[in-house]
Formats: structure tokens, sequence, C-alpha cells
């Protein structure tokens, strides 16, 4: 089933560095089973997002107009956007970095793999790293980040972050 929106309805498209986004972006954390609700939530998300309906998912939010996707570092979000531009999607990928992953490099050297358009520093990490005044590896992360050829940033909870 089609959701297309007429296209005066389409999400406005802006500029994250040189990287077109659309105004709306799909967010990735109920694929991964992150509901910042409760354990018994965050389970009923990963029974019910198979592969299937995180493509469908991705299918359904273009259709709508988004054009961008913020995901996890993660083998799993790795290979849903590889089997959905393999169908036909163009999504671009925001990419988050992983700590359940791996270190932040690890992180960045996924979204390079994966062709991720821009690449940012998980907010749970920043938080962490700057609450101990070890900014080195967040330095370090954001050149490679840029180094590479895609925006570049961080996230925080923390209003110190």
């Amino acid at each position: 089933m089609s959701v297309a929106l007429e296209t005066e309805t389409q999400p406005e498209v802006v500029k994250l560095g040189n990287v077109p986004v659309s105004r709306f972006i799909l967010g990735g954390n109920p694929f991964g089973g992150y509901s910042h609700q409760s354990p018994r939530r965050s389970e009923e998300m990963l029974d019910w997002y198979t592969m299937e309906r995180v493509k469908e998912a991705y299918r359904r939010a273009e259709d709508a107009g988004v054009t961008t996707h913020i995901g996890r570092a993660d083998h799993f979000i790795m290979r849903a956007l590889r089997e959905h531009w393999n169908e036909g999607g163009t999504l671009t990928w925001i990419c988050q970095t992983c700590p359940g992953v791996g270190p932040i490099e690890r992180g960045i050297r996924n979204a390079v793999l994966g062709h991720a358009r821009a690449c940012f520093i998980h907010g749970g990490e920043m938080d962490h790293r700057v609450a101990r005044d070890d900014t080195g590896e967040i330095i370090d992360g954001v050149s490679m980040i840029k180094a590479h050829g895609m925006a570049a940033g961080v996230a925080g909870h923390s209003t110190r972050t």
C-alpha cells in the first residue's frame, strides 16, 4: 500500500553541510529495540521490526517524501539499508556511532563502509566523555568523519555536553 502524498505536502529539503536532507527524518531507535520507555516495549519493538518490516518502513517513508534516515552504525541497520538500496530505495543515511559495536573509530568505519552521507558521535558517548574531560577521541572522531567527506557532528543529552 502506497502512502504517496501530493507534492505540496512533501517535507521540505534542507542542507546538512552539503548533504540534502528532508526536514522530517526517519529515526531508527525502534528498529533496534530502543524504546527508552521500558524493557517490555523494547522487546516488542525487536519482535515487530523484522528486516522486512524495517524495509517497509523505509519504503513508506520515501513514499511520504522523507529522504533521510538516522540509524546506528550496527550491522542490522547497515544490512537493512543495503537491501533497501539494492531494491531501488534512495534514503540518505545519517549514521550514529554505536558504542555497542565498538569504539568511536569503529562506528565511523561502519559509516564509511555502509555509505553514510553524514555521521555523528552517539549522545551517551559524548555525555560520558565530556563528564570525564576526555574529549580527545571526540576531536579525532570528528576529524576522521570529515576526512571521509561526510558531514560531521556530535549529539548529547546533558546541557554540559
